[in-house]
């Protein structure tokens, strides 16, 4: 018996290895005892060869006919069996280059994620199942699950969501690989308005925005301090917007926050647009546009804010003779007499804003802000 290439080898058997002499026995068969399949998956030739030296010369080797008989081979003459090793278990996964880095946002990003994957020995392995994982604010993928091919390579159809974008494509033994690409966009301005010129805490105040039919991105707001005349001071704002999900069942929440530095010369402070980042220093993730079903109505998107002082860069709890305020905009500190620039007739401006609990008496209405979608 010989066994080729030398992947694979007779177990148990005196040198030279690969191959081994036996006779046949009473029933006139001749039995291989052992064969090591090898480490390297493919296909191997097996060769048996009958020496009639010595034997009756009508003798002749029984080859089995593939039909459940045999026939009389003649002397001489080999026998060969395909011997095939296949892969075993998937072992590890790697990226197949070139893999992608950038691509714009809400898009299929070109080149597409490939993977890798091998048995333990290197052997290329189809047939794994390899699972894609998108991170939180990391787009989507489709499918979320694929097999790997007789290169034993797969991939997915990876959308990448807006900024930083991480994929963990993995096997089931836990072993896996981490993509990372950048989703670039663009802002557009998709409301804005002015709706008075008070100015209106914004611990005691929220807004209401309605659901775009885009994903917002950014949320720009007026805002000002009661800061000490001649002094700069820090203020940490933080935005929380919540929508009731779809089903009814709570609400889905999204965080932002922003710094306010305000260099006042007055107790009416200096004012400037803040603008609050749900990509940047937010939940990385937009406020997606509304998914209601049936005759759901949107319910807009609440938002509420609170304010700390920073002091030697740690943000505290606001001074009881400081506030941050919400302003009509446009407006220099200490003015006087300055009426606000109305970005948008105030009929046209769906931003509202309302009291929060407790109420507030007498209640004011100072707002400029400004909706930004991604384009």
């Amino acid at each position: 018996y010989d066994a080729s290439p030398s992947q694979a080898s007779l177990c148990d058997v005196p040198d030279p290895p690969g191959h081994w002499v036996t006779d046949t026995d009473v029933d006139g068969q001749a039995k291989l005892l052992c064969l090591n399949f090898g480490t390297r998956a493919g296909f191997r030739n097996l060769k048996a060869t009958f020496d009639p030296t010595g034997v009756d010369p009508l003798a002749c080797m029984l080859v089995a006919d593939g039909e459940g008989g045999y026939i009389c081979d003649t002397p001489n003459a080999d026998v060969n069996w395909l011997v095939e090793t296949t892969p075993g278990p998937a072992a590890t996964i790697e990226k197949v280059l070139p893999e992608p880095t950038a691509g714009a946002a809400y898009a299929v990003v070109s080149p597409a994620p490939v993977v890798r994957v091998k048995d333990q020995y290197a052997n290329l392995k189809p047939g794994a199942t390899v699972s894609w994982d998108p991170g939180g604010s990391s787009g989507s993928v489709s499918p979320a699950s694929s097999t790997t091919g007789a290169d034993g390579e797969t991939t997915t159809a990876w959308t990448l969501g807006p900024g930083s974008n991480t994929l963990l494509a993995s096997i089931p033994n836990r072993q896996s690989v981490l993509f990372s690409a950048s989703g670039s966009f663009d802002l557009a301005l998709a409301n804005a308005c002015v709706t008075g010129g008070q100015k209106d805490n914004v611990t005691l105040f929220g807004i209401t925005v309605p659901s775009e039919a885009k994903p917002i991105a950014l949320i720009g707001l007026n805002l000002s301090s009661t800061g000490a005349p001649g002094q700069t001071e820090n203020f940490l704002v933080t935005m929380t917007a919540t929508r009731t999900k779809v089903d009814g069942t709570g609400v889905d929440t999204w965080i932002a926050t922003a710094r306010l530095q305000s260099g006042s010369n007055s107790s009416k402070g200096t004012e400037s647009e803040v603008q609050f980042d749900f990509l940047g220093t937010g939940s990385k993730t937009p406020i997606p546009t509304w998914t209601g079903l049936g005759n759901n109505k949107d319910p807009g998107i609440r938002i509420t804010m609170t304010a700390q002082q920073v002091v030697d860069g740690l943000p505290g709890p606001m001074p009881s003779n400081r506030a941050v305020n919400m302003n009509a905009g446009g407006c220099p500190a200490g003015s006087k007499n300055c009426k606000p620039t109305k970005v948008a007739a105030a009929a046209q401006c769906e931003v509202t804003e309302w009291q929060r609990s407790p109420l507030v008496d007498p209640y004011r209405k100072g707002l400029a802000a400004r909706v930004y979608t991604i384009k």
